[in-house]
């Protein structure tokens, strides 16, 4: 979005180990300015989806919308949707 310029911006990191050495990583900067949503709120729904996918399998895409259509944050849902698509791949 430009309309402003920064010098700096936080960012939810997420990374997800699987079997085998395969690992996933998500990135994302919630931004209050553009949708309301903050670093904050990301990491507090992230923290029980997290706990949800411990000894999970991850299957393809079509079947990660359990864990991402109950998400309200934005910056949760992008930085999950990305860590899932890459320990997928």
């Amino acid at each position: 979005v430009a309309n402003h310029a920064t010098d700096a911006a936080g960012m939810v990191l997420l990374r997800l180990d699987g079997e085998r050495a395969c690992l996933g990583l998500g990135a994302a900067t919630p931004e209050p300015e553009v949708n309301g949503d903050t670093m904050a709120a990301a990491f507090a729904e992230l923290q029980p989806v997290v706990e949800r996918l411990r000894g999970r399998e991850v299957g393809p895409p079509a079947t990660f919308a359990d864990l991402l259509t109950p998400l309200r944050s934005p910056g949760a849902r992008m930085v999950l949707d990305l860590a899932l698509h890459d320990l997928w791949a």
